[in-house]
């Protein structure tokens, strides 16, 4: 979960994760600093209760129209910002398997009002040639590009006037020509700002790079044209296909341990604890189980003074490595034996920021054990009594043998008789104070 957060703080798009309940379960810094949120203010309410009021309608349609076949969508919405004015955000959603939502947004309040400049027409120019995103329009019948700014120009290698020799499909590598085609043929004529999707675009040199495109549909020298800004997510693409196999990579990861994995923040207290703790234990996953009271709570009180944790001693301690083992209490009452294993993650300065870690329930090696040393225990009393008992009536026979007159005796045969009866006894008593010597050792 540490890996997952800090690759969601290192991309430069505002990024969400949200429950299957619509709250917050994660934003990463740039999404708290376009709306002016913290993270803690972001959780504490509905998704939907950051909407405009005339947006919430469709916004409820396209989150309720993510299902197991159809897993993602765009829209656009007004979000109410800390300072209570509104954004406007085109959003890209996921739904992953465990009906987690992941959320990338856009601010588009900037095309918003490129819109309204574009249709009031009289800083049409300005706002076209000297905008720093590269800006395009084609016509949507002959695919013609009818200008291209300065920008444009410079991301794809075309002088303004190669630029205006050229249809879209130049700017698009070979094999993808068909698809854009179709694309732009079903794509109706309106003036509603949308996001037209990644594509792949190809510069003058060859170059193949992704692009998103935002655009919508204007009258410009009296025809039907498509106005779109190209925006280059080539680098970005990478972090989010990264963030993306991580998600994959950590979901599958809980799945195929027993353990159950946790992430203990030490900067908010809060600790996440993985689905494992619902199948080995009976308890609720996830983040907002709370803080390490949680745990405390259910530790044996005979081991909870040497097991628990504090924030302040570990993030500003020098521990790296943890490792207990002791009994924690299940929801029905229980208590299962764990193993529990946790590192310390600490920044430039030494400062503790996260502990990660894994408890595994060793209770059915526990309990193996504790029969092991209870049948050893029983063995080692039965020998010693066995050893015991049995010495006794051998010291008897032996001093029995040595009250007999050796000289008495004028049968040489009942002589060696009484000599091997004597060995005999003195070989079981060798015997049996080995006996008595392996058990107290």
């Amino acid at each position: 979960m540490a890996g997952l957060k800090l690759l969601f703080d290192l991309s430069p798009d505002p990024l969400c994760l949200l429950a299957s309940n619509g709250y917050f379960k994660m934003a990463n810094g740039a999404l708290m600093n376009t709306l002016g949120y913290t993270e803690e203010e972001l959780t504490s309410a509905h998704f939907l209760d950051y909407i405009h009021p005339e947006d919430k309608d469709n916004t409820t349609k396209q989150l309720n129209s993510l299902s197991a076949s159809e897993t993602t969508c765009s829209f656009e919405n007004r979000f109410c910002c800390a300072d209570n004015k509104y954004k406007w955000l085109l959003w890209n959603v996921k739904k992953l398997p465990d009906n987690t939502i992941y959320a990338s947004a856009r601010n588009i309040t900037y095309y918003k009002k490129l819109q309204e400049f574009i249709e009031s027409k009289e800083n049409y120019k300005l706002l076209f040639y000297s905008n720093p995103l590269a800006i395009v329009i084609y016509d949507m019948e002959t695919l013609a590009i009818l200008d291209a700014n300065q920008v444009a120009s410079t991301m794809y290698g075309y002088t303004r006037e190669e630029f205006l020799k050229l249809t879209i499909k130049d700017v698009r590598p070979p094999e993808e020509i068909p698809l854009i085609v179709d694309a732009i043929k079903n794509r109706e004529y309106d003036t509603e700002i949308k996001n037209l999707g990644i594509w792949n675009h190809q510069k003058k040199d060859g170059t193949l790079f992704k692009v998103e495109i935002i655009g919508h549909s204007i009258e410009y020298m009296h025809r039907h044209c498509m106005i779109v800004v190209c925006n280059d997510i080539t680098e970005l693409s990478q972090t989010l296909r990264s963030l993306e196999l991580s998600i994959e990579r950590f979901e599958y990861v809980t799945e195929a341990t027993s353990d159950v994995v946790w992430d203990w923040n030490l900067e908010t207290n809060e600790v996440y604890y993985s689905s494992n703790i619902e199948k080995l234990f009976g308890h609720t996953p996830g983040v907002n189980i709370g803080d390490m009271r949680f745990f405390a709570q259910h530790v044996h009180p005979d081991d909870r003074e040497r097991v628990v944790l504090y924030a302040d001693p570990v993030k500003f301690g020098t521990m790296k490595y943890w490792t207990e083992k002791y009994r924690f209490g299940k929801a029905d009452g229980e208590y299962a034996y764990v193993l529990d294993k946790g590192i310390i993650i600490r920044d430039k300065d030494g400062i503790g920021i996260r502990m990660i870690g894994a408890m595994q329930d060793i209770t059915e090696l526990k309990n193996n054990e504790l029969h092991i040393t209870k049948q050893k225990d029983q063995l080692m009393e039965i020998a010693q009594i066995n050893a015991h008992e049995i010495r006794r009536p051998i010291a008897t026979i032996l001093g029995l043998i040595n009250l007999i007159n050796r000289n008495a005796i004028a049968d040489k045969g009942n002589l060696e008789v009484l000599e091997h009866m004597e060995t005999a006894t003195n070989e079981l008593d060798m015997v049996i104070k080995r006996i008595i010597y392996k058990t107290v050792d």
